[in-house]
């Protein structure tokens, strides 16, 4: 089904459902929008049977708008049921597998960012389940061609990639023109873009070759923007392309789209690895070290965060460090201001670091904050998690689905006095930080798994593709 504002409710199933006990949700089926879907305790593993899967090269046929034939989804997912996801996915009657999946995606290792992070890691789980993953992505220092790694368009930095200009927009038509050329003959099951800009550029394409497309929204920021943004003015129009299904990492993301016409909306959450945080034991030099790790600009609060640490000095004589890492337009405003209020060697900007190094920093905290006025689906808090370090965050957007009062000390945004507080309250209460250090990473295991994402996720290629007669997984 071809995914536009307007469709009505007959067209689209929207559902609430869970896999493992990640929540995978669609505001209907009576769903309020902005309601939990019920949690639930998966079967033993050993009750789930595997069955090997194929490929034919033969694509689903589809209708003259490009959308999916009548056939429909598979009637596992119109069900609403809750069901358990067998390691091996198992593909519902007359649906071929998904074997071959091409992701597109504005940023791929080495370059820094959020983006390159979950697709490298969704692409190591679905590589990990036998499935042939391609990764297409914009050209980027450092980011070299493989046979399975398709870097195009002009050479850009981690920050030229999140701005609106020319070589953005040529690394588009690049993507485009990629397309044109290779799509027929790699013949992948389904493409699956992480952001409008890369999914405008090739969904088109895709579709009239008959291979579904699904985007992944991993934000949904043009609501925060000003109405004459370019950037929010693209990213309204390169969401009305069509896809087969969207997906949003966060429940308020989700309902800012259904808000807003878009009634095929599922919501996904990303995942962590934990193998890359063991191994490494945290200084213990009496230092309490606050890490705030993201981009420097206006969305993630950081100015209130410099005021809140300036309170802290100012009302305790304990040693206190603010780590900040990453980058963006703000950073330069940001130390400016860092010096004003005094924080000299308190407040470190680190600057954008290697994945190897941004670990090694979680790993060396006492606490990881995140002051944000707005935001999606904060990967960074799973980091956190992953690292076994406590969480400070504002609740705002996306950090809801993750963090409550039994995991994370939750503070309203924009307010740098209770920002003050919580960290001096964690500083001086070392049993509170190991508990929800605990939770946290509990958290992690029961429910944000890569694997179970990835499960996630072929059930979501599924429902775009049709059955075909006489074909059987």
């Amino acid at each position: 089904m071809r995914v536009s504002p307007g469709l009505t409710r007959h067209r689209v199933g929207r559902m609430g459902r869970t896999y493992g006990s990640t929540a995978i949700w669609r505001p209907a089926c009576g769903l309020r929008p902005g309601t939990r879907p019920s949690r639930w305790t998966p079967p033993s593993s050993q009750n789930s049977t595997t069955r090997p899967s194929s490929r034919s090269s033969t694509t689903g046929t589809r209708d003259s708008t490009g959308s999916p034939g009548a056939a429909g989804p598979p009637a596992s997912l119109v069900n609403c049921c809750r069901i358990s996801v067998p390691s091996t996915f198992m593909p519902s009657a007359g649906i071929r597998a998904v074997v071959r999946i091409l992701h597109v995606t504005k940023k791929f290792p080495p370059v820094v960012g959020g983006d390159a992070t979950v697709v490298s890691a969704l692409a190591r789980a679905q590589s990990r389940k036998g499935r042939d993953v391609h990764v297409l992505a914009y050209r980027a220092d450092g980011l070299e061609a493989t046979d399975r790694v398709h870097p195009v368009g002009p050479v850009q930095t981690s920050e030229g990639l999140d701005r609106v200009g020319l070589r953005r927009l040529r690394g588009m038509w690049a993507m485009r023109a990629w397309a044109e050329e290779h799509l027929a003959s790699l013949e992948p099951d389904i493409v699956h873009a992480h952001a409008v800009d890369v999914g405008g550029s090739v969904a088109s394409i895709a579709r009239g070759q008959g291979i579904p497309v699904v985007l992944t929204c991993h934000g949904v920021w043009f609501p925060h923007r000003p109405r004459w943004s370019p950037l929010g003015w693209m990213e309204r129009s390169l969401l009305r392309r069509g896809y087969d299904a969207i997906t949003t990492v966060d429940r308020a993301s989700a309902k800012e789209l259904r808000d807003r016409g878009w009634s095929n909306v599922i919501v996904v959450p990303n995942g962590v690895d934990l193998s890359e945080f063991a191994g490494i034991d945290p200084p213990s030099d009496g230092t309490i070290r606050v890490l705030f790790a993201g981009r420097h600009v206006y969305q993630k609060g950081i100015d209130v965060l410099l005021e809140a640490t300036a309170r802290v000095r100012s009302q305790s004589a304990d040693p206190f460090v603010l780590e900040l890492a990453g980058d963006g337009p703000e950073r330069t405003r940001l130390e400016r201001k860092a010096k004003d209020l005094g924080l000299g060697e308190v407040a470190r900007f680190l600057g954008p670091l290697p994945r190897p190094d941004l670990i090694r920093a979680y790993r060396r905290a006492t606490a990881f904050v995140l002051p944000s006025r707005f935001e999606g689906f904060p990967l960074v808090i799973l980091e956190a998690w992953a690292a076994g370090l406590p969480v400070i965050a504002t609740a705002v957007g996306g950090v809801l689905d993750l963090c409550d009062e039994s995991n994370a000390w939750l503070v309203p945004p924009e307010n740098p006095g209770a920002l003050a507080d919580a960290m001096m309250s964690l500083a001086r209460d070392p049993a509170r930080r190991r508990e929800l250090g605990a939770k946290g990473h509990a958290a992690i295991r029961s429910r944000y798994m890569w694997e179970v994402i990835a499960d996630a996720y072929e059930e979501v290629y599924a429902s775009c593709r049709r059955p075909t007669p006489g074909v059987s997984p």
